[in-house]
Parts: C-alpha cells; sequence; structure tokens
C-alpha cells in the first residue's frame, strides 16, 4: 500500500444532472444508470459514470479547468491508438456551459496496482510493464522538452548549465526557498554531491528523445485477473504529464520507493523492456533513482502545503542518497 497523500486540487462536486449534461455529447440518448466518485488521482476529479446500457465510461474533470491538458490527452489518445494498455478519449470538451472542461475516457476494468496483495508474485506483471514502456519509444520527438496541448516541444530552461540536464535541473530546486525550508542543510548538502559526483552517469542515459508517460508510478497502472486468475497488465492511466525525454526518468518513477537491487520486479521488468533489443546502460537502477530527483525535488519545491507529501518526499531523498552512494 502507498500512503495517503494530499491532494493538489480540491474535489469538483457535480450533480447527477451535471454529469448527464457532460455525458449528453457523446450519446445524446444515453441516460446515466450510476455514478461514484474514484479516489485515485492527486489533481482531476474522476467519476466512473454507469450507462443506461451498463457499459462505463470515466467523466474526468480537468483540476482549475486545466484544458490545455485535456486537450493533449486527446491528442495523444490519437497518436496511441494502437497501444490497447492507453484509455481513449472518446470526447473533449475545453468548457462547457457549467464552465466545466472536462473529457470522457474509455473505463478499463481492473484495479490500481497499490490494492494488489503484496503476497502476490508480480514478475510476469513487471514484465509486461516493462513491454508495454518500451512500446513508447517508437513515438520520436526531434529533442527533450515538455508537451503543450498540440503536443508541441516547449524547451526546460534552467539557471544551471554546466552539468547534465538532470544535474542542471536538481541543483535549482536546491536554491530553492521553499525546498530550503522543508530540508535540512546537511541533506541538500547531499543531494548536491551526489548529483555532481554522478554527473558523468547521467551523461550516459543520452539517446534519442522520444515520448515518456511522465507520471509513471503504480497507483497509475491498472491490474486485471479476469481472463486466466492471473494478474496481466490491462491500462496505464493520465497521461496529461507526458513528454519527450528518456525512458529513464518513467522507470524511475515506476521503482520509486523501491530500494532492493536484483529484486525480481525489477529483474522481470529489465527483460520486457529489452526484449526486442532496447538497451539499457548497466546501472540502469541507479541512474533511475538519481533521476527521480527531479521529481522529488520539484515536489518540495512547492508553493502550496502539503506536510504529507514533503515527509514522504524528504525520506525519498534520504534513500536515494544512501543507494546512489
Amino acid at each position: 500500500m502507498t500512503k495517503i497523500l494530499e491532494r493538489s486540487s480540491p474535489y469538483v462536486n457535480l450533480t447527477k444532472d451535471q454529469i448527464q449534461k457532460c455525458i449528453d455529447p457523446l450519446d445524446k440518448e444515453t441516460t446515466i444508470k450510476d455514478y461514484r466518485l474514484a479516489t485515485s488521482g492527486l489533481a482531476n476529479t474522476n467519476y466512473i459514470v454507469t450507462l443506461s446500457n451498463d457499459a462505463k465510461v470515466v467523466l474526468r474533470i480537468h483540476s482549475n479547468n486545466n484544458f490545455d491538458k485535456g486537450q493533449k490527452e486527446r491528442k495523444l489518445s490519437d497518436l496511441l491508438y494502437e497501444i490497447p494498455e492507453v484509455p481513449k478519449v472518446l470526447y473533449y470538451q475545453s468548457k462547457n456551459n457549467d464552465g466545466i472542461s472536462y473529457s470522457i475516457i474509455e473505463f478499463i476494468p481492473g484495479v490500481i496496482l497499490p490494492e494488489i496483495d503484496n503476497k502476490e508474485a508480480l514478475d510476469s506483471l513487471y514484465y509486461e510493464i516493462g513491454l508495454m514502456l518500451a512500446k513508447l519509444r517508437s513515438i520520436k520527438f526531434p529533442t527533450s522538452g515538455l508537451l503543450g496541448d498540440q503536443l508541441e516541444i516547449i524547451p526546460i530552461k534552467t539557471k544551471h548549465i554546466q552539468y547534465h540536464g538532470v544535474t542542471n535541473f536538481v541543483l535549482d530546486c536546491l536554491d530553492d526557498d521553499n525546498l530550503q525550508r522543508r530540508v535540512n542543510i546537511d541533506l541538500i548538502n547531499d543531494v548536491r554531491n551526489i548529483v555532481i559526483q554522478n554527473d558523468f552517469l547521467l551523461l550516459n542515459t543520452n539517446e534519442e528523445s522520444h515520448l515518456v508517460h511522465g507520471d509513471f508510478k503504480i497507483e497509475n497502472i491498472i491490474v486485471d485477473k479476469s481472463v486466466d486468475s492471473k494478474l496481466h497488465l490491462s491500462g496505464v492511466l493520465d497521461w496529461e504529464n507526458a513528454r519527450s525525454d528518456s525512458s529513464y526518468g518513467d522507470i524511475a518513477t515506476l521503482f520509486r520507493g523501491d530500494y532492493i537491487k536484483n529484486s525480481a520486479n525489477k529483474i522481470a521488468f529489465y527483460e520486457g523492456f529489452t526484449k526486442n533489443g532496447i538497451i539499457l546502460i548497466k546501472d540502469w537502477d541507479k541512474v533511475s533513482k538519481l533521476i527521480d530527483l527531479v521529481n522529488i525535488c520539484y515536489f518540495l519545491c512547492s508553493k502550496n502545503d502539503r506536510p504529507i507529501l514533503f515527509k514522504v518526499m524528504t525520506e525519498h531523498l534520504k534513500n536515494t542518497i544512501n543507494y546512489c552512494k
């Protein structure tokens, strides 16, 4: 089980009539039979909606009417249409008459990975996750960066420029006032030293820029065992943070919190990911932990007050330092 973190945006509470208005453009002949608020996710509000024909869809209300990310998910849905684990965006509305920005997304049956009994063997599942993540490498971009709502590249600029982009970004974060209020100076210095000392290793990860999920955490991975009573990967949710980068970032997020070297899950993932000739450097596990410092430090720079999140991320900082020594 993962820790329950504070949401970055409050839930958007809708009435049945408001939800019906959102569903109408998809099919005016279909009415709502039932709906429930999904508790997963920390920003958007997701409703699982059962329609009168018993089909289910996900109604995603974009946080803070963040319509550009909704548009981006729709574009990515079209781009990744042939990958079955990517849920299809069935309808997108930047703003309806109630001022709501939302998407209607394919419902994928199953449960999120953290809800699986920790006694279950997961190596075959992680093999499938490796296979799926490798598929994204076929979507190439001319350079790395964030992706806008039209999938255009938005370069990431840093104040530090003398090192690898990951090192530069982390060093920028370590200078941030919000992070310095939350992390003691000794730990900040340890992080600074570890990324600078391993900058050469990060340089070995440079490769062609391609699509990465951007938030490949286990809470976004849907698994199901309805076919043969074995766990299988059925879906990967929340593509709004997708970007152009290398796969090591997604690997970092997937194994965040896993500080066991050569675990069965990591070995199985590696076998699936490299099955069709993709190469990871020898120290792929270590370098993924270094790259995850980008996300961890970014969270700690937040202007919002999220003490549980900050506590968890500070522990990840300490564990990452020990892991990478």
